[in-house]
């Protein structure tokens, strides 16, 4: 499938996604860890729960989704929010320049991206963050029940039936991703949960970068 194309279908998948979706800003926020002080860029706002806890602390948070739909969700539900700015946007293709922020948060946007797609995330989130910037990352772990469900369309990642494609990590292979960057901490969060009778285990990887200081 070409690029142009590829970008289109998945644009389609999360624009529906989204407005479906009967209610915004549900359950808590994705990160335990949130940024203080400096102003915050949010790679993939989606629905809006990450977006929420950041506001609710008095960040302000410039945001971008490439779904319309999303952002359309999230500037609706924000109302007149002095400190937010959401943008249409790719995280592929920051529209900002370099070392405009110091904090960057992204919480699970690049797992939903194919291989050379994450690599050109892994630039531009260093690209756009200030040296000595930080940038907080959660994606779900090759441990967690779901990692080995659906159409395996690349090593490690699968699409559901919905059309949403998801990879599942390794620690090691994330901080390869972001090798540029220092590791400050990475770690996994898990919890068992119960479906029709089964227990699961529910994995996700925590990590914490830092640009270096040149």
């Amino acid at each position: 499938m070409k690029a142009d194309n590829r970008e289109e279908s998945s644009r389609e998948v999360w624009d529906r996604e989204y407005r479906r979706q009967p209610r915004l800003w549900k359950g808590p926020a994705c990160s335990p860890f949130l940024p203080r002080g400096e102003s915050v860029l949010e790679l993939g706002c989606g629905g809006g729960k990450t977006l929420k806890a950041l506001l609710d602390e008095g960040r302000e948070v410039v945001a971008i989704d490439f779904s319309s739909a999303a952002v359309k969700s999230c500037a609706t539900a924000a109302g007149t929010c002095g400190q937010l700015h959401l943008l249409v946007a790719k995280a592929e293709r920051l529209p900002f320049s370099d070392s405009s922020f110091r904090t960057v948060v992204a919480s699970h946007i690049i797992g939903h991206l194919l291989a050379d797609e994450r690599r050109l995330v892994a630039a531009e989130a260093y690209r756009v963050l200030a040296p000595g910037g930080i940038l907080h990352v959660q994606e779900f772990s090759c441990q967690d029940l779901r990692a080995k469900r659906g159409r395996k369309v690349e090593e490690g990642t699968v699409t559901k039936g919905t059309g949403v494609r998801t990879h599942f990590f390794e620690e090691e292979e994330l901080k390869q991703l972001f090798t540029a960057f220092e590791a400050r901490r990475i770690y996994r969060i898990e919890s068992t949960k119960n479906y029709g009778g089964e227990d699961v285990l529910r994995s996700e990887i925590v990590a914490e970068f830092r640009r270096p200081v040149e």
